[in-house]
């Protein structure tokens, strides 16, 4: 049987959520068939949702600006492409991308056109992807790895269709100690530079198991309330009042589809 490292990985996330969490019965049957089910997977698409609201107040004026992050990606093996979209102040700004893996490094391939035209940047290592000017998820299985490892305290099933598929919906925690990497992760690392040492407090999330296939098909994770305490500790930090930013929702939500059926882009030749 064909595996791959990533949803190895994967797969042992999830079964230590299961084996570490006081959960009922429902959600340890789900998170055993989650493990088995994983083990056939190969690829995987993910649609990616960062949702950001702020309200800024100075000189007796008050701004509201929401900032939209949409990424898609398919990953298979070493290999993922997608799509990432910024929405800000009514500005979009979209651009295509194509990662390799070679070892420890990636080979990053970016296009603003369509795909017309490509720009390549060799041997970049994983603190480079996903910080600074690039800011890009490179593994779809790796970022469901991520929530599903720290995710903890679940409640009993709840019923609901997600995207057409018949779910079991899990509410819980995710850990305030994760939360940095989780914004990183999900294309908001260049929000994160300012407070060190932080600690956040903990944030809800809910995870959707198909009841079909027994695999993840959703995952939301709420931060408004911990990234709220980040930015007020930022800006007294640099000597300004915490109460001129408010922080109205800050949200993740990542939908997980076409398991052993996304294909990425290739690698471009030019």
């Amino acid at each position: 049987m064909r595996r791959t490292n990533k949803f190895i990985s994967l797969a042992l996330a999830i079964l230590m959520v299961f084996t570490l969490t006081a959960c009922p019965e429902s959600f340890e049957s789900a998170m055993v068939r989650a493990v088995r089910e994983m083990e056939k997977v190969e690829s995987v698409h993910a649609d990616t949702v960062l949702d950001m609201g702020f309200s800024i107040a100075a000189m007796g004026e008050t701004l509201d600006m929401d900032v939209g992050m949409d990424m898609s990606m398919d990953t298979a093996g070493d290999l993922t492409s997608g799509e990432l979209s910024v929405n800000m102040l009514g500005v979009d700004v979209s651009v295509l991308y194509i990662v390799e893996k070679r070892g420890e490094v990636f080979d990053v391939y970016l296009s603003m056109d369509g795909g017309s035209t490509w720009t390549s940047q060799l041997s970049v290592t994983s603190e480079q992807l996903t910080e600074g000017d690039l800011n890009l998820s490179y593994d779809a299985g790796a970022l469901v790895n991520f929530y599903l490892e720290f995710a903890t305290n679940f409640s009993d099933a709840v019923d609901e269709s997600i995207n057409g598929l018949n779910c079991s919906r899990y509410d819980g925690t995710f850990p305030g100690s994760q939360l940095m990497e989780a914004m990183s992760m999900s294309g908001g690392g260049s929000m994160l530079e300012g407070v060190d040492g932080e600690t956040l407090p903990d944030a809800p999330i809910s995870i959707w198991i198909d009841k079909s296939s027994g695999l993840p098909a959703r995952i939301s994770l709420d931060m408004t309330e911990a990234m709220s305490q980040y930015a007020g500790n930022l800006l007294d930090s640099s000597g300004l009042d915490g109460a001129t930013m408010t922080v109205d929702k800050i949200g993740v939500t990542v939908d997980l589809s076409e398991y052993n059926s996304a294909e990425p882009m290739p690698v471009p030749t030019t």
